[in-house]
C-alpha cells in the first residue's frame, strides 16, 4: 500500500507537469503530432502489461506473488530512464520568461525551434510571450493558484476538467480496467488473451492519433471518438439485449465492438483529451490549472474504478453487457457538451489560443481551417 501511494505521487505529478512541459516547448505546427506520442507512450504501457499478465497468469501455483510483482518489477527501468533523459532537455522557455530569466529562455527556444538563441525570430518570440505575460500583469494585481478559478480563467479551468472528464468517464476504466471481469462474466473463453488483442486495438488506434490531430484537429479528434466510442457500446448492449447475452452471435459482437472501441478511443480520445486540456489554461497559471485537471481526472477515474465493479457484479448490479447503455448515455452527454463548448486549438500558439478566449468567439465557430489560415 505504501508503494502504490508513493507511485500515484509520481504519477500525479507526471500527469500535470509531463504534457504541460510539452505544450509549451513545442511549436504550434508540430505540437498536435509530437504530443500524441504521449497517448501512444499510454497504450504501449498498457499493452505490454496486458501482455506481461497473460504470462504471469500461467506461474504455478495460483496463490505465486510473482503474478503481480512482474509486473511492478517491469516498472522500474522505465523509470529509471525517464528519470535520466528528462534532464537533457532545457527548461520551458515561457516559464523561464515568467521567473524573468530572458537569456536562458532565448536559448531555451532556440533548442526547441531549432534556431539561433540571438536570432529575429526567436527575439520575436520571446517578445510576443513577454508582451502577452505584461497583459496578464495589468489584468490582474497578482498571481497565485486561486486565479485558476477567477475571471476567465475559470472557463477555461472548467474546460480543462471536463476534457478529462470525458476522458475518464468515456469507458475506458470499464474496458481496461474490469474488461478481463466483464468478458468473463459474458462466457468469453482466454479473457487474458482477449484482453491482450483489446490492448492492441488501442495501441493500433493511437499509432494513427498523429493523423487524426493533423488532419481532423483537437477538437475534431474529440468529436468523431466519442461519437465513434459510444456506437460501440450502444452496439454491443443493443445486440445483446436482442438475442440474448448467452448467444454466440452476441458474444462475437461483443468482443468486436470492444476492440473497436478501444481502436477509436486510442486514435482520438486518447491522444486528444490530454493535449486539448493543456492548452486550455493561460500561460501564468497553466501548471496550476492543469494540476487541477489531473486531479479532477484522478477523482473520475477513481469514482468510475469504485463503481464499475458494482455494476457487474452478480450480487450488486448485475448489469452485464447493459452497461454499453449507461456508458453511451454519459458519452453521448459529453459529446454534446464538448460540440458546444470545446474550442479548436490545433495549429495555433498559446499566445493565440489566449486570443481567442479573449475574443469571445463561441466554440462550434472555431476549426481547424481558420487556426490554418491565422497561422499562416
Amino acid at each position: 500500500m505504501a508503494g502504490k501511494c508513493i507511485s500515484a505521487i509520481g504519477l500525479g505529478a507526471l500527469i500535470a507537469v509531463g504534457i504541460t512541459h510539452g505544450v509549451e516547448c513545442i511549436p504550434a505546427d508540430n505540437r498536435p503530432v509530437l504530443l500524441s506520442l504521449y497517448g501512444i507512450a499510454n497504450a504501449l504501457g498498457v499493452f505490454i502489461g496486458a501482455c506481461i499478465l497473460v504470462g504471469s497468469s500461467m506461474l504455478e501455483p495460483v496463490t505465486n506473488d510473482w503474478q503481480w510483482k512482474v509486473l511492478v518489477l517491469i516498472q522500474i527501468p522505465a523509470g529509471v530512464v525517464l528519470a535520466g533523459l528528462v534532464w537533457r532537455f532545457p527548461e520551458s522557455p515561457r516559464w523561464l520568461l515568467i521567473q524573468h530569466h530572458v537569456d536562458e529562455a532565448h536559448r531555451s527556444f532556440a533548442f526547441y525551434f531549432n534556431g539561433v538563441p540571438d536570432s529575429s525570430r526567436i527575439e520575436t518570440l520571446v517578445q510576443i510571450v513577454q508582451g502577452h505575460l505584461r497583459h496578464e500583469e495589468v489584468s490582474r494585481h497578482s498571481t497565485s493558484w486561486t486565479d485558476i478559478y477567477r475571471g476567465r480563467n475559470l472557463r477555461r479551468t472548467l474546460l480543462s476538467g471536463f476534457i478529462l472528464t470525458m476522458l475518464a468517464l468515456c469507458g475506458v476504466q470499464f474496458v481496461l480496467t474490469y474488461g478481463t471481469v466483464f468478458l468473463m462474466q459474458a462466457g468469453i473463453s482466454n479473457v487474458y488473451v482477449t484482453n491482450v488483442a483489446i490492448s492492441a486495438c488501442t495501441l493500433a488506434g493511437s499509432l494513427l492519433s498523429p493523423v487524426s490531430l493533423e488532419y481532423a484537429g483537437c477538437r475534431g479528434s474529440v468529436l468523431w471518438s466519442s461519437a465513434a466510442t459510444a456506437f460501440c457500446m450502444l452496439t454491443f448492449a443493443a445486440v445483446s439485449s436482442g438475442s440474448g447475452a448467452d448467444s454466440e452471435v452476441a458474444r462475437n459482437v461483443l468482443v468486436t465492438f470492444i476492440c473497436l472501441w478501444a481502436f477509436c478511443f486510442g486514435a482520438g480520445l486518447g491522444g486528444a483529451a490530454w493535449l486539448t486540456s493543456s492548452e486550455m489554461h493561460s500561460l501564468r497559471p497553466r501548471t496550476y490549472g492543469q494540476a487541477s485537471s489531473a486531479a479532477v481526472y484522478q477523482i473520475w477515474s477513481f469514482a468510475a474504478t469504485f463503481w464499475t465493479p458494482y455494476m457487474l457484479r452478480l450480487e450488486y448490479g448485475n448489469m452485464g453487457t447493459n452497461v454499453g447503455y449507461f456508458y453511451f448515455g454519459l458519452t453521448l452527454v459529453m459529446f454534446v457538451l464538448a460540440f458546444l463548448f470545446v474550442p479548436e486549438t490545433a495549429k495555433l500558439s498559446l499566445e493565440q489560443i489566449d486570443d481567442y478566449f479573449n475574443s469571445g468567439r463561441p466554440a462550434w465557430r472555431t476549426s481547424l481551417r481558420r487556426n490554418r489560415d491565422a497561422g499562416a
